[in-house]
């Protein structure tokens, strides 16, 4: 006899429901997203939180400054309900 198992609702999110351009960044990106995020974080190498942005779920897609940004590696993470969904690597060029 099979079993199944039936875990309470869990969000399915690939990587292409994230997306971060021009990158490398120099000042203002457009960051496209899915219906099912609620915010999104810019982190530093060892996972600071130096920016955020709460979303318009309807949007989907939202532009941002990014000039203040020190030269370097960050990236940029899709929250929902508390939860990271997935997670983006980008350069900030000067």
């Amino acid at each position: 006899m099979e079993s199944t198992e039936e875990t309470a609702t869990s969000l399915v999110f690939s990587d292409t429901q994230l997306v971060i351009y021009p990158n490398p960044v120099r000042s203002e990106a457009t960051i496209s997203y899915s219906a099912e995020v609620e915010r999104v974080a810019v982190l530093n190498l060892v996972g600071r939180e130096v920016m955020g942005f709460t979303v318009d779920r309807n949007a989907g897609s939202i532009k941002v400054d990014l000039s203040q940004l020190q030269p370097g590696v960050y990236f940029l993470t899709a929250q929902s309900q508390g939860r990271n969904l997935v997670t983006k690597r980008f350069m900030k060029e000067q």
